[in-house]
């Protein structure tokens, strides 16, 4: 709770940590974690979790987040690295290079007190119901102590599930350079190291285990149903039977589209084992894409799966690139703004300052990796709706959305690309005018990118993010930018004559 709630006067004895929350609408404000060292609090927890039960008694069981992006218990923003804790500015960034602001928990390890939690949970849960599961998650165990985090599984207690990413704390080359994987991924198969090895050690204590996927789309382009790559989603499905784990969940706050690549997990995993990827492949497309030439589906499945392997990876790309909302997100032939683009899972004012994605890509790798993705992903795309041309009608609207995602995915990573290809122009534009041929030319591709994209966005899934609950683009507002970079090229100076430099507009969108 906040550090100014009333609770904390007649409750100073249960007062743990404080951390500063930074996300909307909480921007720098202080919190105060109810300390879980506290019998109080440990009362608490186990009364709250069996009564839930006892209400509650359909509900099967619970899954818990034992580290947090929020302040939750003292060490929930914890990080175990002395240079992340020492480099940061933030109050709650504590690790060994700071000790821990609580008088309790700081003389205890951060796996005892996960340990503890879990236990009180899963007591108070078991007593109202001696069946509820309780599946603990790894999600940003990583930031508590070193991967695989031996010290909290070796802290849970027996009959727990331990589910783990899948994708999270791995790696995977780009273009010659070792990148690092901390998100779900469809570009990446995985496992994960960290995933494989927190399993041997779940194992080892005899905790069942289970992944934690994103299997429709993910933040690489999270505003389509789903991204395509079914080749990809096999090789996920092979390397996770192979882990032998009991389950898995394949959605969160975003990615929940009721897509093939959801069915086509459970059918490799149902179906199998297969002779190869082909077999597989070929069978899925006959199930249920019939009438369509499976060969031709699965050349064109590969092709997808091909170029999203050119996805510039990186965590600042992920996170503050404009490839969500690229479709709407203006051009204008003007000084690069003061204000950023933004965060790509937040509907916000937008700038358009793309420095912020860039943190780990220089922008000419950004570029260059884009152009690739978006050339291999149109031909995969144009190979798959010919591939689908010729369904039998009770599968036309599942060849329709899966055409429809790859078209506005290909417009969406095209249109992505011109916003760093005019980053690049502005950013050489100090004095005197733009380049009027070099921003012609974007106007133009971006113009294709949209002109392709708006006749398949029609459907209740595109444009829409789960995690910012906001539609980034629709049609309308397609047509609106398509209206207006028209009538830029039309009031454009004759070829020869160079655009004069304007001040930059204020995105009100």
């Amino acid at each position: 709770m906040l550090a100014d709630d009333p609770f904390w006067d007649d409750n100073g004895d249960v007062m743990g940590a404080p951390a500063i929350f930074g996300a909307p609408p909480y921007d720098d404000r202080l919190f105060r974690s109810l300390c879980t060292s506290t019998p109080r609090v440990q009362r608490f927890l186990h009364d709250a979790s069996r009564n839930l039960f006892e209400r509650v008694p359909d509900l099967a069981g619970l899954i818990l987040i034992t580290a947090s992006e929020a302040p939750s218990h003292c060490y929930a923003r914890y990080h175990f690295r002395t240079d992340a804790a020492q480099a940061s500015d933030d109050p709650w960034a504590f690790g060994p290079g700071r000790s821990l602001p609580c008088p309790r928990c700081g003389v205890r390890s951060p796996a005892e007190v996960i340990g503890e939690i879990v236990t009180l949970v899963t007591a108070g849960a078991q007593e109202a119901r001696a069946d509820a599961r309780i599946i603990v998650w790894n999600w940003s165990w990583s930031f508590l102590e070193p991967d695989p985090s031996a010290g909290i599984v070796a802290a849970l207690p027996d009959g727990v599930e331990v589910m783990a990413d899948f994708e999270r704390g791995g790696t995977r080359m780009l273009r010659g350079v070792v990148r690092e994987v901390d998100e779900y991924s469809l570009s990446y198969p995985g496992p994960s190291s960290r995933f494989s090895s927190t399993v041997e050690l779940a194992r080892d204590r005899g905790l069942p285990t289970l992944a934690k996927l994103q299997l429709s789309t993910t933040h690489e382009l999270a505003t389509v149903p789903s991204l395509p790559v079914l080749g990809n989603i096999y090789a996920k499905a092979e390397a996770f039977a192979r882990s032998g784990s009991v389950g898995f969940m394949g959605c969160w706050n975003m990615g929940n589209a009721l897509s093939l690549n959801a069915v086509a997990f459970n059918f490799f995993l149902n179906e199998g084992p297969f002779d190869s990827a082909d077999a597989a492949l070929k069978r899925l497309a006959m199930i249920y894409l019939p009438g369509a030439d499976p060969a031709r589906v699965v050349e064109a499945w590969s092709t997808l799966g091909e170029a999203l392997n050119e996805y510039p990876f990186s965590m600042s790309f992920l996170y503050f690139s404009p490839a969500n909302y690229a479709l709407v997100l203006p051009l204008r032939p003007t000084p690069v703004s003061p204000a950023p683009v933004g965060a790509s899972w937040i509907d916000q004012p937008r700038g358009d300052d793309l420095s912020a994605s860039l943190a780990e890509l220089p922008l000419e790798v950004v570029i260059r990796q884009l152009t690739a993705l978006s050339a291999q992903w149109r031909i995969g795309a144009e190979q798959l709706e010919r591939a689908l041309a010729d369904v039998e009608p009770a599968a036309t609207t599942r060849a329709e959305e899966e055409v429809a995602s790859a078209w506005v995915a290909w417009a969406s990573f095209s249109s992505t690309r011109n916003h760093y290809r005019l980053f690049a122009l502005k950013r050489r534009w100090h004095d005197g005018p733009l380049d009027r041929d070099a921003y012609a030319r974007i106007v133009r591709d971006e113009l294709r990118a949209l002109e392709v994209a708006l006749p398949w966005l029609g459907g209740k899934e595109m444009g829409w993010h789960a995690e910012a609950q906001s539609r980034m683009f629709d049609r309308r507002r397609v047509e609106e930018k398509i209206a207006d970079l028209r009538g830029q090229l039309e009031a454009m100076p004759p070829p020869g004559r160079d655009i004069e430099s304007a001040p930059p507009p204020v995105s009100e969108w």
